[in-house]
């Protein structure tokens, strides 16, 4: 590891509530390289779930998913720490939009390769958001099981890009680990939302919250090899003194961006 990345992740977290003893057992069990360097992004990952563990800002369950899942693919104890705390202190109607969600394993998507596969040829778009509400609230559907033809139809949609990609590729993730059975074909789909979302980020790669759902779902689908280690040097880059990821350049903090980085950095390399 850099020295001065070393040195900046020491004073991070010398400055929270439980410090480095906290973390000890999650850097050190974390395999290193050749040159015995404990692998780079984890500093910012675990930074920024201590700047997690401690925010007084509002957050969803996203949010606790996401630690979640670093805890989960990473085996770091802190962030599963982490993540059961946030989790108590999420109100009743936020746990009842995503009933038992929190109780399932997160798992990615068995690996694949987008090899041969080409984009989208519509212009990327990274503010496209339809106009309408489906891409939330077709995900809450998928908690009883009935999605509607109204939100298949959603899944379906191509060439689409900014939020409407990320969460169709979240609504197949959410069918997934629910069980539920759809009439969508899961392969075809994840293949279709990946290879779009490589491209957004080759025509957009910008540290933004955007982004770092980008990345997260590159890697959630299956397809963690097609991540460019430059987008996650992003993220490090991006992140505040106190662990924190901002919403995008000159924007401010926000617990979603955060955790989505955190969520990203689990797949990295």
């Amino acid at each position: 590891m850099p020295r001065a990345l070393l040195a900046f992740f020491i004073a991070a977290l010398a400055a929270c509530d439980g410090g480095v003893g906290a973390m000890d057992a999650d850097v050190s069990a974390v395999d290193a390289g050749e040159d015995g360097a404990v692998d780079l992004y984890v500093p910012t990952a675990l930074a920024a779930i201590e700047h997690l563990s401690t925010t007084d800002q509002e957050f969803g369950t996203d949010v606790v998913a996401a630690v979640q899942i670093y805890g989960e693919l990473t085996g770091a104890p802190r962030a599963s720490e982490v993540a059961d705390s946030l989790r108590t202190r999420l109100p009743t109607s936020e746990l009842e939009r995503y009933p038992g969600l929190l109780d399932l394993p997160l798992p990615p998507l068995s690996p694949s390769t987008l090899e041969g596969m080409r984009p989208s040829d519509s212009p990327v778009d990274p503010f496209d958001d339809l106009g309408d509400d489906r891409a939330s609230r077709c995900l809450e559907e998928l908690f009883t099981c009935a999605p509607t033809v109204e939100c298949l139809d959603f899944v379906r949609l191509d060439h689409r890009w900014g939020y409407v990609l990320t969460h169709q590729a979240v609504w197949l993730l959410f069918a997934e680990w629910t069980g539920c059975a759809t009439e969508i074909d899961v392969d075809e789909r994840r293949h279709t939302f990946a290879v779009n979302l490589v491209e957004a980020m080759r025509v957009d790669p910008r540290a933004t919250d955007l982004a770092f759902e980008r990345i997260a779902l590159i890697g959630h689908l299956g397809f963690a090899d097609a991540i460019d280690p430059a987008w996650l040097d992003a993220i490090t880059s991006a992140q505040e003194p106190d662990g924190c990821l901002p919403l995008g350049r000159g924007e401010p903090c926000h617990p979603h961006p955060t955790a989505v980085a955190v969520w990203a950095l689990a797949h990295a390399p």
